[in-house]
Formats: C-alpha cells, structure tokens, sequence
C-alpha cells in the first residue's frame, strides 16, 4: 500500500477515535450536572419500594419518566423536566431509572420497553403514556 494512503487512513481513524472520546466525554460531564440539577428541583428518585407512597399515593398529579443509562434522548428529557419541577407547583415530577436494581417490578408492571417513557398519574391511575422525547408543552397539555 502507497505510505501516503497509508498516512492519511491512520489520521482519518485517529481523528475518529479523538471525537469519540470527546463526545462520550461531553456526554458524561454533560449528563452528571443535569443529574445534579435534577435533585435540586425536586425531581423525585423511584424505586420499586418508593413506588406506591410517590407516585400511586400522591396527592398531586405525577410525571414518571422511564429512563436509561444508554439513552442520551433521556438526559435532552431531564432537562425537560428540570423546567417543568420549577415551573409547575401542582404536580410531581419524578423520575425511575430501568438499568438500576430495584426497578424491575414497576418497569415490567407497566411494560416500559423504550427510553424515555413518560407515564402520567392522576389521583393513583396512568392516565397516559408517552414514548419517546417529548417537549415540555406536549407533556403538560396531557397533565391538565
């Protein structure tokens, strides 16, 4: 093979390499400060034992957002979130996490299959389901 071509594959795969690690890099930096943020509006933290007490007994109405660890839509969701936790006093917002133990119970009750899902609680019952990332003004006019 020409040393010239061969020259230029190595950059190209080095230059790919370098963005992957920058992005994953982004990604994590990114998707901790949310997280953080997150706990600091309020956003509620579900696990199968913290089910029925936050979210089937509440006395507001609840949005419950299935997430994921792989899912980079879900972290683009939280900060929906973050923004509907500060801006609307009269509901919930809470959030379950399906890779982590202690969530099988309540993914498979409600038979989440994709990230981010979005389930919507009135007075103890899912009254709706939203799959896939949604805005914020989607997400409220399904609340109200």
């Amino acid at each position: 093979m020409n040393k010239k071509i061969k020259l230029v594959i190595e950059i190209v795969i080095f230059v790919l390499v370098l963005g992957i690690i920058g992005a994953v890099y982004y990604y994590n930096v990114n998707k901790k400060a949310v997280i953080k943020e997150a706990g600091s509006v309020g956003i509620v933290k579900i696990t199968d034992s913290n089910f029925e007490e936050e979210v089937l007994n509440s006395d507001k109405t609840v949005i419950l957002d299935f997430s994921s660890n792989s899912c980079p839509p879900c972290v683009a969701m939280l900060t929906t979130l973050i923004d509907i936790a500060k801006n609307n006093q009269d509901v919930k917002v809470a959030t379950i996490n399906i890779d982590e133990e202690g969530t099988e119970d309540t993914v498979s009750k409600y038979e989440v299959s994709a990230t981010p899902t979005i389930i919507i609680f009135k007075d103890g019952s899912d009254i709706k389901t939203l799959v896939g990332a949604v805005d914020e003004d989607k997400i409220m006019s399904e609340v109200k």
